[in-house]
């Protein structure tokens, strides 16, 4: 293998598939990255068996070769050459060298064949979907995710492929976020599937920063995923469960409805909450006749008030809702006023957006 290529065409591919190989690992060749030729491309592949990033970056191809090594080590190398400088990456006795200028690096390989190949089934849901769409519906719902939840189907995004939209919801057991996008291409199948929380992120980074309009074909089979976009082809296996059922909750009816300006509610949350309770983050919201009073206070018998006029003249009551729940809907909310309602008995709070009806969120009080 004998390769010429230029630093920032490298570095940006090489960049994202580093991300998907995990630090520490059981198997030392999972900390390797494959680099293998095509034609005129490097193709770079990262996995951690549980997701996987192919990558092709444009070179000169001088001798073809397939070879993994050190990912974190191949990373650091191509941040620290001087920039729009070339490199030269070439195999020889058993070993990577690495030239750029007057620097020169050698690095131990693997064998490429002992590299875990990533296995796929038959596909069965087909379709594209333009880069903005597909990257608003997670961003607007991945921030519910569970982490490390003992009920798994939780520790991922929730994707309901149905015929015409795609509906994401992702939900801790204390939130919920649905969002709903509709398809330029209808899909003849109705299916569910769950993204795990870690392919959600590493989509994410890959794809925001980038303003560029892409299609994204978007493949689905029974125990994973594929997105293919520009010269990137990421693949996660699902998680294997059914979802909770989430549409009663968000049929439920409302009996109290508040518009309220966004700026100026998420400006109260962050005064009153400074003495709030550390764990929980309680705020208590009193709603009378044009006002909104917000409570909060801790173990040390701290207390902080605030006060915001609204345009309300229902029954007085009061809710209590963790502050950061209620402030991370808030700020996904992409408009100048938010709608608050809440069902009888203060039993739910669900914060929309009064320009979006694709978009809800549900938050369960604190009792």
């Amino acid at each position: 293998m004998l390769i010429k290529i230029k630093r920032e065409e490298l570095l940006k591919n090489l960049q994202a598939t580093a991300n998907i190989i995990e630090k520490k690992q059981t198997m030392a060749i999972l900390s390797n990255l494959r680099a293998k030729t095509e034609d005129n491309w490097l193709v770079l592949i990262g996995t951690d068996l549980e997701i996987q990033l192919e990558t092709r970056c444009l070179a000169d191809i001088q001798r073809p070769g397939d070879v993994t090594f050190s990912a974190r080590k191949f990373l650091d190398i191509c941040r620290n050459i001087p920039e729009n400088s070339f490199l030269s990456i070439e195999l020889k006795d058993d070993r990577i060298h690495l030239h750029a200028g007057r620097s020169h690096f050698q690095m131990g390989i693997l064998n490429s064949e002992d590299y875990p190949a990533f296995s796929t089934d038959k596909y069965y849901v087909d379709f594209e979907i333009q880069r903005s769409k597909l990257l608003k519906l997670f961003q607007l719902t991945s921030f519910c995710m569970a982490n490390q939840d003992v009920r798994y189907y939780l520790n991922g995004l929730m994707i309901d492929i149905d015929r015409g939209q795609l509906v994401a919801v992702a939900s801790d057991g204390h939130r919920l976020a649905m969002y709903r996008e509709q398809l330029d291409q209808p899909v003849e199948l109705n299916k569910q599937i769950i993204i795990p929380r870690k392919a959600i992120a590493e989509f994410l980074r890959i794809l925001t920063g980038d303003d560029e309009e892409i299609l994204i074909r978007f493949r689905v089979s029974d125990t994973n995923i594929e997105m293919t976009f520009g010269n990137h082809v990421f693949l996660a296996k699902l998680i294997d469960g059914k979802y909770p059922e989430f549409k009663g909750v968000l049929s439920q009816p409302v009996s109290r409805d508040v518009q309220i300006n966004k700026q100026e509610i998420k400006s109260a949350l962050e005064r009153v909450s400074i003495l709030s309770h550390e764990k929980f983050r309680r705020i208590t919201l009193g709603f009378e006749k044009n006002l909104l009073r917000l409570h909060a206070d801790n173990t040390d018998h701290e207390q902080a008030e605030d006060e915001i006029d609204i345009d309300y003249v229902g029954e007085p009551f009061e809710i209590s809702l963790n502050k950061e729940y209620l402030s991370d809907a808030i700020s996904h909310i992409q408009n100048t006023v938010v709608d608050l309602s809440f069902t009888e008995n203060t039993k739910i709070c669900r914060v929309a957006n009064p320009a979006d009806p694709d978009l809800d969120y549900v938050i369960m009080p604190l009792m």
